[in-house]
This record gives C-alpha cells, sequence and structure tokens, in this order.
C-alpha cells in the first residue's frame, strides 16, 4: 500500500545532516591516506610550476606557437649554448644581465633563454625555486664567487628544468599536450643560484643547421641525472614524497612516483640493471635508496618521455 509523504521532523533533518557530515569526513579521511601528502612548501611548488606553465603558453600564444628557446645562440662563435657543461659557461643566465663580467651582446642573448623568455608572462622572480629545495651555486663549476659577491642585478634561484626538446618546436606538433611535460625538477632538490637549465638537451652546435627535434634525429639528444658526477648539478629526485611534480603542455601540473624500483641498494649508482622502472612514466631506469639516478630510457636518439610527437597511448 502506499503511504502519503509527510514532512521530515526537525529531528530526522538532524539526524540526516549527522550522517552526511561523518560521511564526507570519512571518504576525505579516505582520499587523504592514499594522496600524496603536501606540506606548505609543496602547495607552493605546484602553484608556482602552474603559473609558469601558464606563462609558457601565454609565450606560444604571442610567437606563433612556437616554444622559447631552450639555449642561447653565441653569435660570435655561431654555435649553441647546449648548456650542460660543467664549468656553467653555457648555462642561461637569470636575470639575463646578472653576471659583471659579460657584455652587452651575451646580455641580450641570454634573454631568448626560456628563463628570462616566460618572465615577462608571469612577473615574478620567485616561482621559479620551490621552496623544499636547497640552494646551490656555480663556483665550484668555474663561476667566479666575485660575481656572486658583486652582482649587476640580485641572481634569482631556478629550481625548474625546461624540456629542451621544446626548443623552437611549433606546439601543432605536440601529439598528446596533456602527457607532454614542459617543466620538471630535472635536476633534483636543488635551487640553482643564477642559471636556468633544460633537462634533457637537443645536441645542436652549429647555427647553420636547423636545432630542432625530429623523430630519430639528428640532432639527437642527451639527459643529465642526478648524481653528482653525472650532473650539473644535483640533488635527489625524490623532491615531494619520493616523487616531484611536472608541468605538462596543458598547464596542469601532475605529481609523478619516480624510482619506485631501487636498482642500487645503498648510496652508490653501478651500471643499471633489474629491477627497472616502468619506461612510461619515470625517465630514468633505476634509482639508488637516496632518489639519485644516473641512466634514462632512450630510443636510441632522444629521452623517451619528453619526445612531442610521442602518443603517450601507445
Amino acid at each position: 500500500m502506499l503511504h502519503p509523504l509527510r514532512p521530515l521532523a526537525l529531528r530526522d533533518v538532524i539526524i540526516i545532516a549527522l550522517v552526511l557530515v561523518i560521511a564526507f569526513c570519512g571518504l576525505g579521511l579516505l582520499l587523504s591516506l592514499f594522496a600524496p601528502q603536501r606540506n606548505g612548501g609543496q602547495t607552493q611548488c605546484v602553484s608556482n610550476m602552474k603559473q609558469l606553465g601558464q606563462g609558457t603558453h601565454l609565450y606560444t600564444e604571442d610567437h606563433d606557437g612556437y616554444y622559447p628557446l631552450a639555449m642561447t645562440a653565441n653569435s660570435r662563435t655561431r654555435a649553441w649554448r647546449v648548456g650542460l657543461l660543467r664549468d656553467g659557461s653555457d648555462l642561461g643566465e637569470f636575470p639575463h644581465n646578472w653576471r659583471p663580467s659579460q657584455d652587452e651582446v651575451r646580455w641580450y642573448e641570454n634573454l631568448t633563454h626560456w628563463t628570462n623568455a616566460v618572465y615577462p608572462y608571469v612577473q615574478n622572480y620567485g616561482i621559479y625555486a620551490c621552496p623544499v629545495s636547497s640552494e646551490r651555486d656555480r663556483v665550484d663549476r668555474g663561476v667566479p664567487s666575485s660575481e656572486y659577491a658583486s652582482p649587476n642585478v640580485n641572481p634569482r634561484n631556478v629550481s625548474y628544468t625546461y624540456n629542451g626538446f621544446l626548443h623552437m618546436f611549433p606546439n601543432s606538433g605536440i601529439v598528446e599536450p596533456a602527457q607532454l611535460p614542459v617543466l620538471w625538477e630535472g635536476h633534483g632538490k636543488t635551487q640553482i643560484i643564477g642559471f636556468g637549465l633544460h633537462n634533457p638537451a637537443l645536441r645542436c652546435t652549429t647555427l647553420d643547421e636547423p636545432c630542432i627535434y625530429r623523430r630519430g634525429g639528428p640532432p639527437c639528444g642527451l639527459m643529465f641525472g642526478s648524481a653528482e658526477r653525472y650532473s650539473n648539478p644535483g640533488g635527489s629526485y625524490w623532491v615531494e614524497n619520493k616523487g616531484q611534480n611536472w608541468t605538462m603542455a596543458d598547464t596542469h601540473v601532475k605529481w609523478r612516483r619516480l624510482g619506485v624500483h631501487i636498482a642500487n641498494k645503498g648510496t652508490g649508482l653501478t651500471s643499471p640493471g633489474p629491477p627497472y622502472t616502468d619506461w612510461r612514466v619515470d625517465p630514468f631506469t633505476g634509482y639508488n635508496d637516496e632518489g639519485f639516478a644516473a641512466w634514462y630510457w632512450s630510443d636510441g636518439c632522444h629521452s623517451l618521455l619528453f619526445r612531442p610527437d610521442y602518443d603517450f597511448s601507445d
């Protein structure tokens, strides 16, 4: 038999409300158990990378769909500054004119580097550095300490590395924008004082030949790891909760677990061997138990996860 509906009593309303509150609290607790925990610094790092991703996207809109340069051109030698040399001479200065040893020609060339090229779209030096990472200068790699002591302007810290395969690359050539990293913490848990890096990089030399990513190369790419003798410079890749944040080409930021399998027990790094990482989500083949890595997944020419023309559904 059907019964007519009756208005809920105040007691019933209160009981239902309490049940809903308890249910939502329980769901929130359950989700928090499985989600990576972030402190204030980590949350700020996500915000920084989101803003830089949006700034990079705005840059492409103003430049006919092309991404900024990962490395600068040396107009005197007609060569690209690949930016991975250990002496620091080829790195991208940030800001462009902080080093007193350089002349205006070099300062103007520095303006095309991705750090300086994106800056007008974000207008905030502070978002280039993740608060949870430690500072590191380049004195031990040949940059005079006098330049840090008496700079033209304050050198700024950079935590994030740029996907060097996007050097002058058209955004129309990206197959999966939601899967392709544009920025990531590619030199580990470190803030580089006064310099921006890209990782991976293209092995471009002369300005007389095109320097743009092509499937299978040339130019082929290279990638540096975070162990001291493999990097420029290095820190643990476990920046946040045994992983790190990546900004994708569609500007969303994704936390990615790195080094699920530890190939080398202890702090040393020997030749890579099983168990290997999953090449579909991790750029490096193996890590030691401090989160350092040295060898990366490659198709024989380019680092796998950073190829703009790759269909990640394969």
